[in-house]
């Protein structure tokens, strides 16, 4: 197998993040309980900040109960808190909060359930390709971004109609408060505020029309279960369906782009696939361990502890860097190859533990839909050499600008 240099280069921040950045802040790999993975766990501290920089150190950080959320409502001021798509949602909530919104978003992302949406994401995808492929030349971003979302906006229960203007909102919406938090720039506070207000008036429209003619979608099963003593409040509804949209629909995104990048430069992998099938599941475990679909997730300490020999003391921020982690040569060998047959499920991709990520098999789904007719529709192609041009300060690896394609329909009998 080929390694990272000859692929595509990782976030620029990868590379840093193994190690101190300047503040002494470090994004860290992991998420779990790493511990049982790795024998040279390392904590390092900078500042008031620690960086677990393996993976055994992220697992045990994301598990230990000596450890909390950082995305909580104390972590940034007011105004970034209510725009933020991480406050007052699963990522930002600890237990019991958290393990009460948990409860009534997980029965939407059984593996039943997901079963049931494989055939309308087989549809949807095949609908796009068929305008796609005939093209040659074409923005992976015209297949990727509406797959994903339409998909969401099936699963939430957005009339056929308003999918267009429901994507947009949400585009908006994401790019907006992704270049705003954590800054302190009036224009990017307002330009945040403005997208969060459109995003909400219209969301409050659906919600309205759902109390009065309920459903079978997302949207009406999270308004009967506000009827419960411990339901959600209007708030927290409208911050559901945003995250249901970031987290659901742009890092997919990610991982599609991510997918066809790596291997339009590896045509070998793209033969393995086309004879072994089964290693389909395989190569998007393998997507998702290289480039992931977050840069890192940090938590506070609630208490003193320690963590791989380092003391945290109460109120230490640690960041874990989920990209490091899954480049940690102690449990992934020869780390910096893309291995479609490494054994799968030991990333932390989608994080571990109490915050591992609802909608992990709804990714795999929509990733595993689209290699495999790709694999059908497309003989050869490529993409641009170059790396990525990856969103810096984003709440994930989300591309900016998407990858061109040029593919040689499968029939053709011509060669990238």
């Amino acid at each position: 197998m080929e390694t990272a240099e000859k692929g595509v280069r990782p976030c620029p921040s990868h590379r840093r993040r193994r190690g101190p950045m300047r503040g002494g802040r470090t994004h860290c790999p992991g998420t779990t309980r790493c511990a049982r993975m790795l024998r040279r766990p390392s904590c390092r501290r900078s500042g008031p900040s620690w960086c677990s920089v393996t993976t055994r150190c992220g697992r045990r950080c994301s598990t230990t109960r000596r450890s909390r959320s950082r995305g909580g409502s104390r972590s940034c001021p007011e105004r970034q808190r209510r725009v933020s798509v991480v406050s007052d949602t699963l990522i930002g909530l600890d237990p019991p909060q958290h393990n009460r919104l948990r409860r009534l978003v997980t029965p939407a992302f059984r593996p039943n359930v997901v079963r049931a949406l494989r055939p309308r994401v087989e549809a949807i995808s095949r609908e796009l390709l068929d305008a796609a492929v005939p093209l040659r030349d074409f923005d992976f971003d015209a297949y990727a971004r509406p797959l994903t979302e339409r998909v969401i906006a099936e699963l939430l229960g957005i009339q056929p109609g308003d999918r267009e203007r429901y994507t947009r909102l949400s585009m908006v919406l994401e790019r907006s408060v992704g270049h705003f938090l954590g800054q302190d720039l009036p224009e990017e506070q307002l330009a945040a505020e403005a997208a969060f207000a459109a995003y909400a008036g219209y969301i409050g429209g659906v919600l309205e029309s759902r109390r009065e003619n309920p459903g079978d979608d997302f949207i009406s099963d999270l308004l009967r279960a506000t009827a419960e003593p411990d339901g959600l409040t209007e708030h927290e509804l409208l911050k559901m369906t945003i995250l249901l949209n970031v987290a659901g629909a742009t890092t997919t995104q990610t991982l599609l782009a991510t997918t066809v990048l790596e291997l339009s430069r590896r045509p070998e992998v793209v033969e393995l696939l086309r004879g072994r099938r089964e290693l389909v599941p395989n190569a998007v475990d393998e997507a998702l361990r290289f480039h992931g679909t977050t840069h890192s997730v940090s938590r506070i300490g609630t208490r003193d502890t320690e963590i791989g020999g380092c003391p945290v003391h109460e109120g230490d921020t640690v960041l874990l860097n989920l990209q490091a982690a899954d480049r940690d040569p102690a449990v992934f060998p020869d780390a910096g190859a893309f291995d479609i047959t490494r054994p799968t499920g030991r990333h932390l991709a989608f994080a571990i533990g109490a915050h591992y990520c609802a909608g992990a098999a709804l990714a795999r789904t929509e990733a595993a839909v689209f290699l495999e007719q790709w694999l059908d529709r497309v003989q050869a192609f490529s993409c641009p050499p170059g790396p990525l041009d990856w969103a810096p300060g984003r709440l994930s690896n989300i591309i900016l600008d998407s990858p061109p394609v040029h593919v040689e329909p499968v029939g053709t009998g011509g060669e990238v």
